[in-house]
């Protein structure tokens, strides 16, 4: 006897878990959060080299799949707003990477998302760019440092 789904209301974010560990968070509407293991069950009736998949996502689901891995979806919150959505999972990633735990995420992180540490590095780079040979690593080193200093005044 299958259980029932109950579909969560409006916008939500959720979360994918491997083997108890949280790899994927997520925001969606309807059946999103159900999406990803549909991608991998149905790639894994077909013929396919894992190389080819093109998502970090997708690649490590298949390959916890075809290990025996336990995979759990769970809505988190839901009844959301999009935009309270997008903030929701934005806080989420943030608190993960703020943890130390960036890569036991499978996500996509955004750029903004950085540790202080991080932060820095990228900064240090960005001014060693300035004495590039190549104007085009200067030039662009030169926008991003000033978007920076700009953003954090």
């Amino acid at each position: 006897m299958a259980i029932a789904r109950k579909l969560p209301i409006a916008y939500y974010v959720y979360t994918i878990t491997v083997d108890g560990v949280v790899r994927y968070i997520g925001k969606g509407k309807g059946l999103r959060l159900y999406s990803h293991m549909k991608e991998v069950r149905s790639r894994l009736n077909r013929d396919y080299r894992l190389q080819n998949i093109g998502s970090r996502l997708q690649q490590n689901l298949t390959k916890a799949v075809l290990s025996g891995a336990k995979v759990i979806e769970r809505v988190l919150v839901d009844n959301l707003t999009e935009t309270a959505a997008y903030k929701l999972e934005y806080d989420k990633l943030r608190e993960y990477v703020f943890a130390g735990k960036r890569d036991q995420l499978w996500n996509v992180m955004p750029a903004s998302i950085q540790t202080p540490p991080e932060l820095q590095a990228f900064t240090e780079r960005l001014q060693r760019n300035l004495n590039s040979r190549d104007r085009w690593i200067r030039y662009f080193s030169e926008r991003t440092l000033a978007a920076l200093i700009g953003g954090q005044q």
